[in-house]
């Protein structure tokens, strides 16, 4: 079924290069075009010049290779240029499952093969959990059967030639139990039949007929892949510390013979997360925003694209193989909302005369780290997906420099003088950006012009849209957000607009003995309030600050008599309980987490929101994932395209809100849907949307009711934007601390901070 390289150059869907240009761009790997600040240099000393990789990319639905109720997809990886993958299916509410092995193959990835039932174990208690090919097609399985105790476990490897007959059955159990390991985790197979498998810090090497050749210490529990090159020598890469004492890739030889592996190779560029094996000696390496080649004899290494130019976030792939004509085939993860069934991709990089590229117009992406990896999923599928236009990464803290806050902050200092003199794109990342004072210098387009026809302000949530709005104008909506906000017990803090001073005065002459805040101290809750209050001592439309008011002072010293904690236990529930803790700052990113926290607070949680300049509490959005598009951008409309294609998008991560407005129903929808189960007496009961357990707290979440969806609902319509800048909170926190240990009254402090922040805000006006 493994398949080697054949003598193809072009396979027949090279072709579709000619299909208007939809495949195809002008790489920059000959001429430097000056557009790519990042590894700029190292680009245009690439000596491609015969040839430029262009990419085809292919959906595969592996979920669709087997019907069942629920399923497994596990063990997806590329095997030579073939795609193996295997299927754990349970049918119309069956216990047992069944496992199915299928092959995708090179010449026809449409094309599945499954391999035969009766070499699968198929045993209640069976699970296959490693799959391979050699050279010669044989197949190889790693598979486990479970004994009542997890001790009583007993692992197999079994070999099939490539007509699927039975060669060797061997039991591994006690190779691990020797070793105190816990079985294999990862396997590759040469073509010599010769096996590894990796188990934490060892490496076992099995020879044609199954038998343990040799067991290799690895001196590392962080190995991440075994790279055969064409002469036959065996190298593992692995995260280590380096000289900084941050963590850097290693890459060694494993000696075989010697049963050792040999010290790391010097040379490797800084900033690499994975290699795989290139051809004629070389090794790929990922560089986070590209793949790079190094000689294994010269210890030369060279950029030969930037991934997502080729459709790739790196931070998404699984396998990469490079065939024996230099072409390149990887198989990526393309969403991972399931983690029981994720979907993949598989993208094959042809090599295509230069000459034959048809370009596309370019959008450059101006962003702080280029490792953002939803970001780059973003820009990866809009540039495989659009016939126009090719996004563009322009990151300010280059991939190849060590991260220190003088690296950082000089890099901040860059991309700012960049927005502000128009220098710096077309699409801008305001992760880590003070993207109102951005405004106020005239650097973000307003987007309300270009909402209309498939993309309207009307299609997101009405109060995330109003909460970043400056003078009912719209420069940016977050794609997703969490709300961050106090929770206290109704009983104990009444209701939300009960949130000022004298409410809290009240409450700590009833409760003496209590805690305001859960495990915080002064500055804690310092930090908390500025940061999702803060920004109501500014004034961005006149560049002023208000931190001498009242309000402020009166901030102050309520941080100052919240940390001082009398003693108590680490567990909320039942401080809450016992009236011992009156208010805990929470961060709510789904449905359930907002029943859960209610119930959390005795079943009547309330938020009462961040103190704040004004009346009542103040109930901040976090935004995540927030571009904007630069007032100086040479095109306008492919950067709308992009924000537009950005936007509609699935969330990245589970772990944020939607603002779509048809994303937010579904999540409500799925938050009210009641699922049901079968019982061990085959009767149907409601299933558990989750469980949670927090100190003495325990809880099962069950489908949302209409009133805790009415009271989240509440919620979100008193939410408002915010997050500080981080120079300003710094300011803040480093003066008030004068305050908190005795040395200065609030008064004064206040005066300070006033006058730093205002010649910090006078400071930034251009």
């Amino acid at each position: 079924m493994y398949k080697k390289d054949k003598n193809k150059m072009v396979r027949k869907r090279c072709g579709s290069f000619l299909l208007c240009g939809m495949m195809l761009m002008v790489l920059v790997l000959m001429a430097g075009c000056g557009k790519k600040q990042t590894l700029e240099k190292e680009i245009q000393n690439t000596e491609l010049t015969d040839f430029v990789y262009v990419p085809e990319f292919t959906e595969l639905k592996l979920d669709e290779d087997a019907e069942g109720d629920r399923m497994i997809l596990s063990d997806v990886k590329l095997v030579g240029e073939n795609v193996l993958y295997n299927l754990r299916v349970w049918k119309n509410g069956e216990q047992a499952a069944k496992t199915h092995i299928f092959v995708r193959e090179s010449e026809d990835f449409d094309k599945k093969t499954e391999l035969p039932q009766d070499i699968i174990p198929q045993g209640e208690n069976e699970y296959v959990s490693l799959c391979s090919y050699d050279g010669d097609g044989n197949f190889y399985m790693v598979w486990q059967r479970l004994g009542e105790k997890s001790y009583d476990t007993a692992d197999f490897l079994s070999k099939y030639d490539k007509d699927y007959n039975l060669v060797y059955t061997k039991e591994l159990t006690d190779i691990w139990v020797n070793d105190l390991n816990s079985g294999i985790w990862k396997m590759w197979v040469d073509d010599n039949g010769r096996l590894y498998g990796c188990s934490q810090n060892i490496m076992y090497v099995f020879d044609a007929n199954g038998e343990l050749e040799k067991s290799i210490k690895l001196g590392t529990s962080q190995m991440s892949g075994l790279m055969i090159g064409d002469d036959g020598r065996v190298y593992i890469d692995y995260m280590d510390k380096g000289s900084d004492g941050g963590y850097e890739l290693k890459l060694a030889e494993l000696n075989i013979e010697e049963g050792k592996r040999e010290e790391p190779i010097d040379g490797l560029p800084y900033g690499c997360t994975e290699a795989w094996a290139g051809r004629e000696n070389k090794i790929l390496l990922n560089r986070t925003g590209s793949l790079w080649e190094f000689d294994l004899e010269t210890k030369e290494a060279k950029v030969l694209f930037n991934w997502t130019d080729m459709y790739v976030n790196s931070d998404r792939i699984k396998s990469l193989y490079m065939t024996e004509q230099g072409e390149i085939i990887i198989l990526v993860n393309t969403d991972n909302s399931n983690p029981l069934i994720p979907q993949y991709g598989l993208i094959h990089l042809s090599k295509v005369s230069p000459s034959q590229v048809v370009p596309k117009e370019v959008i450059t992406l101006a962003t702080l780290y280029q490792s953002d990896e939803y970001l780059m999923d973003a820009v990866a599928k809009f540039n495989r997906e659009s016939k126009r236009y090719q996004v563009e990464i322009k990151g300010y803290m280059d991939e190849g420099v060590k991260y220190t806050p003088e690296n950082y902050q000089n890099a901040l200092n860059r991309f700012h003088a960049d927005l502000v003199s128009g220098q710096a794109g077309d699409i801008i990342n305001l992760k880590s950006m003070d993207w109102r004072n951005l405004v106020r210098k005239g650097a973000l387009e307003e987007l309300t012009p270009y909402m209309s026809g498939d993309l309207r302000k009307e299609d997101f949530v009405d109060s995330v849209v109003k909460a970043y709005e400056v003078d009912d104008r719209c420069y940016t909506i977050p794609k997703g957000f969490v709300i961050e906000t106090i929770m206290g017990k109704a009983s104990v803090v009444g209701s939300r607009s009960q949130w000022d001073l004298d409410t809290i005065e009240k409450l700590e002459e009833a409760y003496p003995e209590a805690n305001l805040m859960h495990m915080g101290n002064s500055y804690m809750l310092l930090k908390y309030c500025m940061q999702y209050g803060g920004v109501t001592f500014i004034d961005y439309e006149t560049g002023e600050c208000n931190f001498e008011s009242q309000d402020f002072i009166d901030i102050l010293e309520l941080c100052k008599r919240a940390g001082a904690q009398k003693t108590l236990n680490f567990d909320l529930y039942s401080n809450v309980k016992m009236d011992r803790v009156l208010f805990s700052q929470v961060s709510i990113y789904n449905v359930t987490q907002w029943q859960m926290y209610r119930q959390l607070f005795c079943e009547e949680g309330v938020s009462v929101g961040f103190p704040s300049q004004g009346d009542g509490g103040r109930v901040c959005l976090t935004g995540e994932e927030m571009l904007a598009i630069a007032a100086n951008s040479k095109n306008k409309e492919g950067a709308w395209a992009f924000w537009k294609s950005f936007m509609k998008q699935e969330l990245g991560s589970e772990w944020m809100l939607p603002s779509y407005a048809d994303r937010f129903e579904k999540m409500i929808e799925e938050a009210c849907k009641t699922e049901y189960q079968y019982d061990e007496d085959g009767n149907a009961v409601e299933r558990p949307k989750s469980t949670w357990s927090q100190g003495s707290f325990e809880t099962t979440i069950y489908a949302a009711t209409e009133e805790e969806i009415g009271t989240f609902r509440e919620l979100l319509e008193h939410v408002a934007s915010g997050q500080l800048e981080d120079q300003m909170l710094e300011i803040i926190s480093e003066e008030a601390g004068a305050y908190f240990e005795g040395q200065k009254t609030a008064s004064e402090v206040a005066g300070i901070i006033q006058n730093r922040v205002q010649l910090y805000l006078f400071e930034n006006e251009e």
